[in-house]
């Protein structure tokens, strides 16, 4: 809840604005982020992107597939317009650094770290105290 110190300065409207927020899954973030187009709108949020034929033609899109996306992203909330320009929410700040985490994972050299540490462990030789040191060192 709001301190006093924002009492008066539209409370009851912010609350019922937040009260209507129902949050994505994990599926309908990775399923709208899996499609090159939005990725693109994504990715270009990230330093704002106007809604106009220009970003459309920048981004290699249709104007179809432009807003589309650009209104998947929006319902999302992993984007959000201000202004005329379409910018990143907090939450899809969050969900971009998340992507960064995995697709750090996805660098064949984490990869084949990862898999290494599999086989080891599928050998049934090695106790989970020492494949931690290996994965350590690896």
């Amino acid at each position: 809840m709001l301190d006093n110190k924002y009492k008066g300065r539209g409370e009851s409207s912010f609350m019922k604005k937040v009260a209507k927020i129902t949050p994505p899954t994990i599926e309908e973030v990775f399923s709208i982020l899996s499609k090159k187009e939005a990725r693109a709108i994504f990715d270009a949020a990230k330093s704002g992107v106007v809604a106009k034929i220009e970003s459309a033609n920048g981004l290699g899109l249709t104007l179809k597939q432009y807003y589309t996306r650009l209104g998947e992203l929006k319902e999302l909330y992993l984007i959000r317009k201000v202004g005329e320009i379409y910018v990143r929410t907090e939450f899809g700040n969050s969900i971009d650094k998340n992507i960064d985490s995995i697709s750090s994972s996805l660098k064949e050299d984490q990869f084949l770290r990862f898999s290494m540490i599999d086989i080891l462990r599928e050998s049934g030789k090695y106790s989970e105290e020492e494949l931690g040191v290996v994965a350590s060192k690896v």
